[in-house]
């Protein structure tokens, strides 16, 4: 039987270097297969004989993106083995925290890291913005004004013209696999720069619970932030508590991520279908990423249900001790 054996090398479109070998046979059957992180950071080695609390501020170092998720995993690791409960709130306020990043992250990996191999930037300078405002009316974007993908039109061609293209530099931008529509190109691409406002706004929810973003502050046994029901507080203590104005934020920014991912068809799984040339790997990429995000907002409206509610629901939305809530876009 013959084989074939192909590298790849790197993978793109994750955080990190990674290689994978696999050896496939004449049916195309893969028969042999091996990964490899090509790229030694040495967390480990820094971490020996370290006070274990400190350990969240070296792992969240793991990954520029995803930074939250490590130091959680590593603060819930020296709970578990200490037998360290944690105060719901301070789950409450991980829970917060995670979901936001969850969302943040999936809007980030769609547009910013995935979307620009099948959106063309150069040719949404040929579309014509009413043709785009009338396809996105079509389809049922949030926003259909012309003036809107005008704009988004006119920032590129600013970019172009200057010579300095920035995000866009270095693209293979004459590649026949582009089968998009000028039209939904600029549609694409409006949304993507949209996105890159909306992912910094998100950033101030970890702010908000954590002190800044990324690498937002994380505690062994609970939440490295007060609660005050006071707006002022003596001594200063209002400029690092979160009063009920810091949570009316909280929900304005919950808010404000849901109206991107979550019942408006921003996030980019309709725009692939607005063209019948579409790439099917592309419709796929682009519908497993808006139903992953769709889901992930389950936990910040479920944060947001009335106090009888979250009493009604507490058997079923309160993670064990030390444990983090098992999240419905991470099943699988």
């Amino acid at each position: 039987m013959a084989t074939q054996r192909i590298v790849v090398d790197p993978i793109t479109r994750i955080e990190g270097h990674l290689r994978i070998e696999v050896v496939v046979d004449d049916s195309g059957a893969i028969v042999e297969a091996l990964s490899a992180g090509t790229q030694v950071r040495g967390i480990e080695i820094i971490l020996r004989g370290r006070d274990p609390r400190d350990a969240w501020a070296f792992a969240q170092r793991i990954c520029g993106v995803c930074t939250l998720v490590h130091g959680l995993a590593s603060v819930r690791a020296v709970e578990d083995a200490l037998g360290i409960a944690v105060p719901e709130n301070g789950e409450l306020i991980r829970d917060l925290m995670a979901a936001a990043q969850l969302l943040q992250d999936h809007v980030i990996h769609f547009y910013h890291l995935q979307a620009l191999d099948w959106v063309n930037p150069i040719h949404a300078l040929q579309a014509d913005p009413h043709a785009a405002a009338r396809a996105a009316a079509t389809i049922g974007y949030r926003e259909t004004s012309v003036e809107y993908f005008a704009s988004a039109q006119t920032r590129l061609k600013d970019l172009v013209e200057s010579g300095q293209l920035g995000i866009f530099a270095n693209g293979w931008w004459d590649h026949p696999g582009y089968r998009l529509a000028p039209e939904v190109d600029l549609i694409a691409l409006a949304h993507y720069l949209e996105a890159l406002a909306w992912q910094r706004q998100i950033g101030e929810l970890l702010t908000i619970f954590g002190g800044k973003n990324p690498h937002p502050n994380v505690a062994v046994g609970g939440a490295p932030c007060a609660i005050s029901a006071d707006a002022k507080l003596p001594g200063g203590g209002d400029a690092t508590a979160v009063s009920v104005t810091g949570l009316i934020r909280v929900r304005q920014l919950i808010e404000l991520m849901r109206g991107f991912v979550d019942g408006e068809p921003v996030l980019g799984v309709d725009l692939v279908r607005a063209d019948e040339g579409t790439h099917t790997r592309a419709e796929h990429l682009g519908a497993q990423a808006a139903r992953r995000a769709a889901e992930a907002a389950a936990v910040a409206r479920r944060r947001l249900r009335p106090a009888e509610q979250q009493q009604q629901a507490v058997a079923v939305d309160r993670p064990r001790p030390g444990r983090a809530l098992r999240h419905p876009a991470r099943a699988d």
